[in-house]
């Protein structure tokens, strides 16, 4: 995959609706709808206890804080709507326990350094700096961060406060992601997300005062009442404000689960066909500006980590995990950086399992305050798991899989796959596969999620109910375009 963002050959809208199909988005492998509620305490506790003997590899940390004073209508994130700063505090506190709770673990004893730290929600700056500054004194003075830790948050910019900024930056906090989405009037209000172009510059340049060297922008397509007209003007702004890096998602319309997207009427979302027109042409416009081209949703600029990440031609440092693309600290290899996730929803990626805690916020606090992990669900990954995840972490990161480099056991998944599941890829044009080596296209760079799900082979498998006398059911995923 070259590393700048180039233009994408026309796309018929035949093929954009023979592409359009439900799939995961590969944060992880196996895939969340794959957690399992018979993993519980006993599990988690295992899998810290297999890092032992890892020595001093750092950490990454993300932390949830769910609250919103407002949900809006697009969002498929997991939050609460509250106004109480009582209520954030409370919470805090439920975190700050967690986080004693698991650092005091032997086996995280070796694990003293910190090589991601990340705030996500919700909305983290809705929390007052009192109890962000709690949160981040306790995590680093656990884990102490390297020279080139990325500490970052999420920054709702209609609450931007420099003294909060200021306060953030100067206790390490050095990346600074703000949620733009669409900037037109219309869009907003079908979304129910009311900000204006001036809170958008207004917080970016606070962001950059308060010395944050690295600002990233939110946008997503597929809106509500959005168009390729409006969006090229949302571009306009984004591209005028010069952000470091910038995350292009695809809006995740699923109102079976979500219940605040039930109101948008499935009548004004964009057809397939005018989705990927907003993609290519941002895609376009940001290579244009000289911004690098990352997997299938992220750009930055040359000069930011996560841009000199991507230029590598080997993308050693080049990850993907629940935070979307991240850059892992220099001297961890190819090794995985292990994450602890702290707080309701978090999800854990430590010593060959995923652990997921509770997602009611009642549960969540009573196995706190008992002194047990609060874990709902989870998953050990088998032999053959760690190996798919390595092939579809390399598709899904440097848009490549050099078979050839491979044991002779995930050799023969690679040629095993391409015999039996290519076909059909190939002819669409999204993959080039040779013994030695299988390419993503120009093409194929705007679908990897299409690739990768050849390598599933959880995909397509009925997910075993929580409750076993219940039929096990379907899984739902966003559209891929």
């Amino acid at each position: 995959m070259d590393a700048l963002a180039r233009p994408t050959p026309t796309l018929d809208p035949a093929f954009v609706l023979r592409m359009d199909r439900a799939g995961p988005r590969y944060t992880s492998y196996p895939t969340a709808d794959r957690f399992d509620t018979t993993f519980g305490e006993a599990d988690y506790l295992g899998a810290i206890g297999r890092m032992r003997g890892g020595g001093n590899r750092p950490l990454s940390v993300y932390v949830h804080l769910p609250h919103c004073q407002r949900i809006c209508g697009y969002c498929a994130c997991n939050v609460i709507g509250t106004k109480s700063p009582a209520k954030r505090a409370a919470y805090v506190d439920l975190v700050l326990r967690e986080l004693a709770q698991v650092a005091g673990l032997e086996a995280l004893a070796e694990h003293r350094t910190l090589g991601q730290f990340h705030f996500g929600g919700g909305t983290p700056n809705s929390y007052s700096t009192a109890d962000l500054t709690r949160l981040i004194d306790a995590v680093t003075r656990r884990f102490v961060p390297t020279a080139d830790a990325e500490l970052a948050i999420e920054i709702d910019p209609r609450l931007a406060d420099m003294t909060q900024l200021v306060a953030l930056h100067t206790l390490g906090m050095n990346r600074v992601s703000f949620g733009v989405q669409d900037n037109d009037a219309r869009v907003q209000e079908a979304i129910g997300r009311h900000q204006s172009e001036r809170e958008t510059r207004t917080a970016i340049d606070l962001a950059r005062r308060a010395g944050f060297g690295s600002i990233n922008i939110d946008l997503v397509y597929g809106l509500p009442m959005q168009t390729p007209e409006t969006f090229e003007r949302t571009l306009d702004l984004v591209l005028d404000a010069v952000p470091d890096r910038v995350a292009l998602f695809s809006f995740a319309y699923l109102p079976e689960t979500k219940a605040n997207q039930r109101k948008i009427d499935r009548a004004l979302l964009a057809p397939p066909e005018l989705k990927v027109q907003m993609l290519v042409r941002a895609r376009e416009r940001l290579g244009q500006a000289g911004y690098l081209a990352i997997g299938m949703d992220h750009f930055a600029r040359p000069g930011d980590a996560l841009g000199q990440a991507a230029l590598d031609p080997e993308r050693v440092r080049l990850r993907r995990n629940f935070q979307g693309y991240t850059v892992a600290p220099a001297g961890l290899g190819a090794s995985r950086l292990e994450v602890l996730g702290l707080g309701l929803t978090a999800i854990s990626d430590l010593g060959g399992a995923y652990a997921q805690n509770h997602k009611d916020i009642e549960r969540y606090a009573k196995a706190v305050e008992a002194g047990r992990p609060p874990v709902e669900r989870g998953v050990t990954l088998t032999s053959d798991d760690l190996g798919r995840r390595l092939l579809i972490d390399s598709l899904m990161t440097q848009g490549r899989i050099e078979v050839a480099s491979l044991p002779p056991r995930l050799q023969a998944i690679c040629h095993d796959v391409v015999a039996s599941r290519f076909a059909p890829l190939i002819a669409e044009g999204l993959v080039t596969a040779e013994p030695a080596r299988i390419v993503l296209t120009p093409i194929g760079e705007l679908f990897p999620r299409l690739v990768a799900m050849t390598f599933d082979a959880h995909l397509g498998r009925p997910v075993r109910a929580s409750d076993p006398s219940q039929p096990a059911r379907p899984t739902q995923f966003s559209r891929v375009v």
